[in-house]
């Protein structure tokens, strides 16, 4: 499922009420959240365990500046309303950066919430 946040205050709410959330910090204007952002909706069917969560940071930039956000798109996974840490090429990262395949992008979701 894919949710806008529209509100500040809904953000904690739906980390912490869902068991898996991808948290997606973008922009309308930026091209590799574009991308990211049909990548996401064209597997959002196959991942109905995950949140994706989009969060505009032109419009919520103080939670951009609380994640420590510096480059978009950032994605950032929860569990349970704890940050997770992707595992990408057997690594654990903190955060995803930038744009990738869907191959690629689909292995990160699978190794970092379905192992």
């Amino acid at each position: 499922m894919i949710t806008v946040l529209n509100d500040i205050n809904d953000f904690t709410k739906i980390v912490t009420a869902n068991h898996n959330v991808l948290v997606d910090f973008n922009a309308t204007w930026c091209g590799p959240c574009r991308i990211m952002g049909r990548i996401i909706e064209e597997i959002k069917d196959d991942y109905s365990d995950i949140v994706f969560l989009k969060v505009d940071t032109d419009d919520f930039g103080e939670i951009a500046q609380q994640f420590g956000v510096m480059s978009i798109p950032t994605m950032i996974a929860f569990q349970d309303g704890k940050r997770k840490y992707f595992t990408v090429d057997g690594e654990q990262q903190e955060v995803l950066i930038g744009s990738t395949t869907q191959d690629n992008f689909e292995d990160v979701l699978n190794n970092t919430f379905r192992k």
